[in-house]
């Protein structure tokens, strides 16, 4: 628990200027990423956004009618505040819940995961574990949607000198910040893959570099 509260501590400090260096960096296109991987989807009851920030993603969810009742965890209170307040100035009739911890809705069943930029923040073995325990909470047609930076070339990263070397900046930056565990990305695909998904859509941008993935049971 010490180490979650220094993590969202550490994401408190950087919710003031969170949307500015997201868009500095990536524009419209991770707004973009997301609703072009929720748009096909039928609306489902249940969604659980894990980590979902400053609530862009909510957003974009609320956007497309995505579910009817939304589960928010974000370890960060500042970003909580965040996505509160834009959540706000939207005219919607869903059903929203906040948690800085996840588990406490462990019991419920989810048709719909959404992991937003947040895996990376895990080592592998740390990753195998939530996994499983994620895919646990997943109803038996639920989806996983999953975007995250991708340096899996037999999933489709063309391999870059400049993205490596962004990444590799990230987790010394984010290490310093927050005190996150992982140095270095994780096989996320390969993960899921042992976890008895498989892939129905992978919609890849800047050469693979990001990807967005929905999971599904075999």
């Amino acid at each position: 628990m010490a180490k979650s509260s220094r993590i969202g501590n550490g994401f408190n400090l950087l919710a003031p200027i969170y949307d500015g260096v997201v868009f500095l960096f990536f524009g419209k296109a991770f707004s973009q990423l997301q609703q072009q991987l929720f748009s096909d989807l039928a609306s489902a009851e249940k969604c659980l956004i894990v980590g979902g920030g400053s609530g862009e993603v909510l957003e974009n969810a609320i956007a497309q009618n995505l579910a009817s009742h939304y589960y928010y965890a974000e370890l960060s209170d500042g970003m909580i505040e965040k996505t509160k307040n834009r959540i706000s100035r939207l005219n919607h009739s869903s059903s929203i819940e906040f948690s800085n911890d996840w588990t406490s809705w462990k019991e419920q069943s989810f048709d719909v995961i959404i992991l937003p930029f947040v895996l990376d923040c895990y080592t592998e073995t740390e990753l195998q574990s939530l996994l499983a325990k994620l895919v646990s909470c997943l109803s038996p047609k639920g989806k996983i949607l999953f975007i995250d930076f991708n340096q899996e070339a037999d999933f489709g990263y063309q391999a870059h000198f400049a993205k490596a070397g962004f990444i590799t900046l990230l987790y010394a930056f984010f290490n310093i910040a927050t005190g996150i565990s992982a140095k270095k990305l994780p096989a996320f695909n390969q993960l899921f893959i042992a976890q008895g998904l498989i892939a129905e859509r992978r919609i890849l941008i800047k050469k693979g570099w990001i990807q967005a993935v929905c999971w599904s049971f075999r």
